[in-house]
């Protein structure tokens, strides 16, 4: 995915929630600052602030 991104084949990320990117906090920031670094966008359905 994050090739797809840097190519400009992909202009980011919709996921249901944060979950899906990794329940791991550190591994969800990383990969948030990764695509963010290749110009990428990730949107959530559900807010990090929502239950």
């Amino acid at each position: 995915m994050r090739d797809l991104i840097g190519s400009g084949q992909l202009d980011g990320v919709l996921v249901p929630d944060r979950t899906h990117i990794s329940t791991n906090t550190a591994a969800y920031v990383a990969e948030l600052e990764a695509i963010a670094e290749r110009q990428g966008f990730t949107a959530l359905l559900v807010r990090e602030a929502d239950p």
